[in-house]
Formats: structure tokens, C-alpha cells, sequence
């Protein structure tokens, strides 16, 4: 699972143009009310699903066949060193991934911390820091105000 830090933050919005994957987006944001929940989308190239990622929030994918390929739509350019890697299989997240194998992970996801080792080290933003950092977007509604809406 990978997310970015604050500073420089990045968003995305993300589609699967080919094949099919599982998607499971989880709050990284310490102090947020949902921080550690997720939710699931399944995407395919079929669908057009397109998922919205606000700074803070981790991604983690599990494809579903051999040619899946995704696409990333990001609010800034990539800066080497900022990406914040999480356990994808961290058992504190429960993520219903429905595994029959281990999957085929990098090193580099296999290494990764778990979510609450990746908190007390401090790799990860502020609930706070997120807020303020949305707030400089102009006519975007807060979580909070989203949900209002609803």
C-alpha cells in the first residue's frame, strides 16, 4: 500500500484501462476519525470506475487478471523519497483480500511497516496537516462537509 507525505502531498484519480483489479483505499491520516478504515472498489477496464484520492490516503490494488494495467491521474509530479509504504497484508487492517495463494509482492511492499509501526515512527500525515492542506484547494468541501451533503 502507498500513500505520499505532506509535504508535498499528491492526489489521484485512478482507473483500471485494462483487465480488472480489487482497489482498497485506507485512511492513513493520524487523528482522523476513520483513520486505518477502508473501503473496496472492484474496477475494470468495462466500468470507467474512477476513484478520487485526497491527500492522506493510502492505495493498494490486487489484480485480477494477467494484463491488468492502471492508470494514475495526479494532482502534482512524483518527488523521489516521499512515498509512504504500508504492509498491504497488515492483519490490524483486515482487508478482505480473499487469498488462495500469497500473493506476488516487491521487496520493497514485503518490507513495508505495518500500519501502526508506520504511526509511531512518524512516517505518516496529520489529520490536521490534510485539513489544511484541502482547504487550499478552492471550492472543495472538507470530509466533513461531504458528508453532510450525503
Amino acid at each position: 500500500m502507498h500513500g505520499t507525505t505532506l509535504p508535498p502531498g499528491q492526489g489521484k484519480i485512478v482507473t483500471c484501462v485494462r483487465g480488472a483489479a480489487l482497489t482498497v483505499v485506507v485512511d492513513l491520516r493520524v487523528g482522523s476519525p476513520t483513520f486505518g478504515a477502508h473501503d473496496v472498489v472492484r474496477q475494470d477496464a468495462r466500468s470507467g470506475t474512477a476513484l478520487c484520492l485526497a491527500d492522506g490516503l493510502g492505495l493498494a490494488y490486487l489484480t485480477l487478471s494477467d494484463d491488468t494495467c492502471m492508470n494514475y491521474l495526479c494532482t502534482k509530479e512524483y518527488v523521489p523519497g516521499t512515498i509512504i509504504d504500508i504492509d498491504a497484508l497488515d492483519p490490524a487492517l483486515g482487508l478482505p483480500w480473499e487469498l488462495s495463494e500469497p500473493p506476488v509482492r516487491s521487496a520493497r511492499d514485503a518490507a513495508a511497516p505495518t500500519l501502526d509501526a508506520a504511526a509511531d515512527r512518524g512516517l505518516l500525515p496529520t489529520y490536521e496537516d490534510c485539513l489544511l492542506a484541502y482547504s487550499s484547494f478552492p471550492d472543495t468541501l472538507t470530509s466533513e462537509e461531504a458528508a453532510k451533503n450525503r
